[in-house]
C-alpha cells in the first residue's frame, strides 16, 4: 500500500494532463491503442528493419581510398544487426542500448538518426573497440578489421566490456581490493 501512495500523486498529474487535452475519454472508450505506451510490450523493442533505418553513415568524400574503407565497416555494422535479429534478440537489444542509452525505441521515436563514424589512422597491431556518444547518438568504428569475423569479435567484446546504464558492478560479481 505505501508504494501505491507514493505514486498516487503522478498517476492522478498524469490523468489530469490527459483528461485537458481530451485524451483519457479515447484511452478509456479504447484502451488497446495506447497500451504499448503504458505497458511493457515488444512493440517499442528495436527490430533490423527499424534499427537499420535509423543508421546514417558519415563517410569520407566521394573518390577517397577511406571511404570504400568505411563503407565496408558500415556494411559489416548492418550485416552484424540483421545476423543479430535471425540469431539473438537479446544482442540487438544490448547494441541499440550501447548506442542510445535505452534498450526499447522511445514511444515518440528517435530525436535524430543514429550516426555511424569511423575512425582512421590506428597502428596495424590496434585492438580498439567501437565506442558510442549516447548525447550524439552516433557510434564510432575504427576501419582497422581484416574482414567481417573480426568486426563481430571486437563488437561483442565492445558490447560485454561496456558495461553501464543501469548495469550495476554488484551484478556481476566483481572484487574490489
Amino acid at each position: 500500500m505505501y508504494e501505491c501512495s507514493k505514486r498516487m500523486p503522478m498517476l492522478h498529474q498524469i490523468s489530469s494532463g490527459l483528461q485537458v487535452f481530451g485524451i483519457l475519454d479515447s484511452i478509456k472508450e479504447h484502451p488497446q491503442l495506447l497500451e504499448p505506451v503504458f505497458t511493457e510490450s515488444s512493440f517499442f523493442k528495436p527490430n533490423a528493419d527499424t534499427f537499420i533505418d535509423n543508421i546514417v553513415g558519415s563517410f569520407r568524400e566521394d573518390g577517397s581510398n577511406d571511404k570504400l574503407i568505411e563503407i565496408d565497416v558500415f556494411k559489416y555494422f548492418t550485416d552484424f544487426i540483421e545476423e543479430c535479429e535471425c540469431s539473438n534478440q537479446e544482442v540487438l537489444a544490448k547494441l541499440f542500448k550501447f548506442i542510445t542509452g535505452t534498450s526499447l525505441i522511445p514511444p515518440l521515436g528517435l530525436p535524430k538518426g543514429i550516426t555511424v563514424k569511423f575512425r582512421h589512422g590506428c597502428s596495424a597491431e590496434c585492438k580498439c573497440r567501437a565506442t558510442t556518444s549516447t548525447c550524439d547518438l552516433s557510434i564510432t568504428f575504427p576501419v582497422h578489421y581484416s574482414g567481417p569475423e573480426e568486426f563481430k569479435k571486437y563488437l561483442d567484446s565492445a558490447l560485454v566490456e561496456g558495461i553501464g546504464f543501469g548495469f550495476s558492478c554488484f551484478n556481476h560479481n566483481f572484487k574490489f581490493s
